[in-house]
């Protein structure tokens, strides 16, 4: 465990981010957290340029149900109403800090 420099919270080692107040271990500053709508990206569809739209996230399961050879991901979906293409995304929160 560390002790963050601001707010005095004790953060896992793993962690970048203090929990309490946003201190970024990284950037040594408190960091603005944008809040984050699901579906809230605007992409086109590659085929027909036609804006797609968010369909949900889901979450794909690979190897056992439990132990150390399983996977569970989730993905934003995305499909185009015209021609039906179906794109996926690693949902926006977790690009900026990947919490384990």
């Amino acid at each position: 465990m560390k002790t963050c420099p601001k707010c005095q919270s004790e953060v896992e080692d793993d962690f970048d981010l203090c929990w309490n107040c946003n201190y970024s271990f990284a950037e040594k500053q408190i960091v603005d957290i944008k809040e984050f709508t699901p579906g809230s990206r605007k992409i086109d569809c590659l085929r027909c340029t036609v804006p797609m739209r968010f369909s949900g996230n889901f979450s794909f399961h690979e190897g056992f149900l439990t132990g150390v050879f399983t996977s569970k991901e989730t993905f934003d979906l995305y499909t185009c109403p015209k021609c039906g293409k179906v794109e996926f995304f690693v949902p926006q929160e977790e690009q900026k800090y990947k919490i384990f």
